[in-house]
């Protein structure tokens, strides 16, 4: 229910999503996404790694399979920086989704392959990480993260 205007919301559907702020000496992971569609527009361009949570599965659990599938890497769980929501319409459905960030760090010295989804991986100076990224992904990036990449 709408508190302001006493209407019934309702979605097509729910998604809950993981995002990785992997960090190693300075330095923090991004991928590059396949080119074609994608919910958010992030087709073609660079983010954090990140994917959807699985039935059955915590945030945590999602975040280190989801590393292991998208970048080849066993990560472990630092903290949880943040949790909110964005409505989404596309292809003519309203959606809620729920974005959980992380900050993770790799547990051994394998060097990063894109998998699944991605079609390149690479480390960036942290205070710079942000350039690469749209404008509709930076939007969406927590303050504490944000303050994160740029201390």
């Amino acid at each position: 229910m709408n508190a302001h205007t006493g209407e019934k919301m309702s979605f097509d559907y729910f998604t809950l999503v993981t995002n990785a702020v992997i960090h190693k000496d300075g330095k923090v992971l991004i991928g590059k996404k396949k080119e074609g569609p994608h919910p958010v527009n992030l087709g073609g361009k660079w983010h954090f790694p990140g994917g959807r949570i699985e039935l059955g599965e915590t945030p945590e659990q999602a975040i280190i399979r989801e590393m292991k599938e998208e970048t080849g890497l066993d990560i472990k769980v630092k903290r949880m920086f943040d949790a909110h929501m964005l409505r989404q319409y596309v292809n003519n459905k309203r959606g809620l989704v729920v974005f959980v960030w992380f900050l993770v760090e790799p547990v051994d010295k394998r060097e990063p392959k894109a998998n699944d989804d991605l079609v390149e991986v690479k480390w960036v100076p942290k205070k710079e990480a942000m350039n690469y990224f749209p404008d509709n992904f930076v939007e969406h990036i927590p303050w504490n993260v944000k303050e994160f990449l740029l201390d």
